[in-house]
């Protein structure tokens, strides 16, 4: 997720898509790839395919990501190399995720 003042340069990441001033609010990257929300349908969206697309993966509404992929065990889903991940351990160290979930 991006800081406030970092995210009003990202914004620029999303002018792939149609009206993406209007209707698209970058909030993060995962990589360099960007994570914006659809100001229309309020989903987040995962643009990961280079060259991008205007179709990317729903990854839910914005408190479905922040439960699920934030703060949750689908994490490991869109972050690679979670083993060496800071944010991954503090999360298993916490109970939030437990060790090994990524296997199931």
């Amino acid at each position: 997720m991006l800081e406030y003042q970092e995210n009003k340069d990202y914004q620029n990441l999303l002018d792939f898509l149609p009206d993406w001033e209007t209707n698209w609010l970058c909030v993060g990257k995962i990589m360099s790839e960007p994570l914006g929300i659809n100001k229309q349908d309020g989903n987040v969206y995962w643009f990961s395919e280079i060259p991008y697309s205007n179709e990317g993966i729903c990854l839910g509404t914005l408190d479905k990501f922040l439960g699920n992929y934030v703060f949750g065990r689908k994490y490991y889903e869109i972050v690679p190399w979670i083993d060496e991940d800071d944010w991954y351990q503090f999360m298993i160290m916490h109970g939030l995720v437990f060790e090994g979930e990524n296997n199931e």
